[in-house]
């Protein structure tokens, strides 16, 4: 984990099971922290390789699901296949299979994956990441090591990126705008238009920056791509959250973001609760 900022106790946790693996382990932590790339990172670790050999190394897969879409039943098959296949004789770790956002599984996929987390062949480790682990089936939760990925502090994160080269006010912004999600404030850094939060990240920043009147334009976009609109309230959380923490002492700011907090909080129980998304929208965009 040497090239990612990592909370201490997490890298400690990481670096134990590299040193012992056992057969499963499923990384959760929320969207934006980076855990696509701490699992990749850990693949390569077990399998003794640089990590841009990854893609081409022949016992190694990864599983992502199709945007906007789940991991099929197909996705589950061609892990089993590929779990037949013989890898060279080795006392470690000879195959590694990464199950990204294995939430996105179906039921009837997580119940086809049972056998093969619980008993793949030797020398195989599969990792999962999930924003929440509770999203994953218990019987799947029963049988994987889990480690939840702790948030590492500001003072962490602001002296990695400044290792990194980056500028103070392009990282003091980039906090702010991420609420201090270390993988979301790397593609923000970067300018990684991939990263599936970049957007919702721009479109936060323009509800923010708008008026009412132009807020009401974007309404309707937001209101037709649910994903989208539940990205951009996650977005929106995490900016309050970390600005209230830095503006306690502001009477001006302060009182500006617990509104945005608390609009946030209404409109993200109303989507839950399966309202209609226009007006939980609406709604939204006219208390801002």
């Amino acid at each position: 984990m040497t090239q990612l900022v990592v909370h201490a106790v997490t890298r400690q946790a990481l670096e134990q099971f590299a040193a012992r693996p056992g057969h499963a382990l499923l990384l959760s932590a929320p969207a934006g922290t980076g855990k696509t790339a701490i699992a990749l990172q850990l693949a390569a670790s077990l399998l003794h390789i640089p990590e841009d050999k990854l893609d081409s190394h022949p016992h190694f897969k990864l599983i992502t699901p199709p945007a906007g879409k789940g991991i099929p039943i197909a996705a589950i098959r061609d892990i089993i296949h590929f779990t037949t296949l013989r890898t060279p004789a080795s006392d470690g770790i000879s195959r590694v299979i990464l199950i990204d956002h294995a939430d996105a599984m179906a039921v009837q996929a997580q119940n086809a994956l049972l056998k093969t987390i619980e008993e793949p062949p030797a020398g195989t480790v599969l990792i999962l990441t999930t924003p929440s682990a509770p999203a994953l089936l218990p019987t799947i939760r029963s049988r994987v090591q889990q480690l939840r990925i702790l948030p590492p502090d500001t003072a962490a994160i602001r002296t990695f990126f400044q290792a990194q080269g980056f500028a103070d006010g392009a990282i003091n912004k980039a906090l702010l705008m991420s609420g201090g999600l270390p993988g979301l404030m790397h593609a923000l850094l970067a300018a990684d238009t991939e990263h599936p939060l970049f957007a919702a990240t721009t479109v936060a920043r323009e509800l923010l920056q708008k008026s009412s009147f132009e807020r009401l334009v974007l309404a309707d976009n937001l209101a037709a791509q649910r994903q989208l609109w539940t990205d951009v309230l996650f977005i929106l959380g995490q900016m309050a959250a970390a600005a209230i923490r830095q503006n306690q002492g502001d009477s001006a700011a302060y009182p500006r973001w617990q509104q945005v907090l608390r609009a946030v909080h209404e409109a993200q129980g109303q989507t839950a609760s399966n309202a209609q998304l226009k007006l939980a929208v609406l709604q939204f965009v006219l208390a801002l």
